[in-house]
């Protein structure tokens, strides 16, 4: 069962997110509909709590399986 979001922000954000394909902050802001600062803000805690990761070409969502181990 997937986690509970703690703001509307990060829901958006991750809805806008892959676990296949990589994307740019910018290209993230405009899926959401965030400012590319609030995407910046959100992704840097998200990324502290596991549930995004940065790689060479952009951001990801961890699936469960990458989350568990």
């Amino acid at each position: 069962m997937a986690e509970p979001r703690s703001s509307p922000d990060e829901t958006r954000l991750l809805d806008a997110m892959s676990t296949r394909k990589a994307w740019a902050p910018d290209e993230l802001a405009r899926r959401s509909g965030l400012s590319p600062t609030t995407v910046r803000s959100v992704l840097g805690l998200l990324e502290l709590d596991g549930t995004v990761r940065r790689t060479e070409h952009g951001w990801l969502r961890r699936s469960e399986a990458d989350r568990r181990g």
